[in-house]
């Protein structure tokens, strides 16, 4: 799929930690820490930020670990989506 994706927009689909990730984090247990360490480092980052603008009143009450996650797993979809969804 991804050759059919890469022919058609001229560029590799997915985010190379993702990907990288995801084929060898059963296989290499480094390669999972350091997967697992990025996407910690993500959450914590984006639950920071939402705390920030609920307690800003910009964002809707809630707790911000849980939208944070929700968050980081729609922007990890993102990467996977063809070029013409995200335009």
């Amino acid at each position: 799929m991804q050759k059919q994706r890469h022919k058609k927009y001229e560029q590799v689909c997915g985010c190379p930690y993702t990907s990288v990730g995801g084929e060898l984090a059963t296989q290499d247990k480094k390669v999972r820490l350091k997967t697992r360490d990025l996407i910690d480092r993500h959450v914590k980052y984006l639950t920071s930020t939402i705390a920030d603008a609920i307690l800003a009143g910009v964002a809707e009450p809630g707790d911000p670990e849980v939208k944070s996650k929700l968050v980081h797993a729609f922007v990890v979809g993102l990467y996977c989506a063809p070029r013409f969804i995200m335009t």
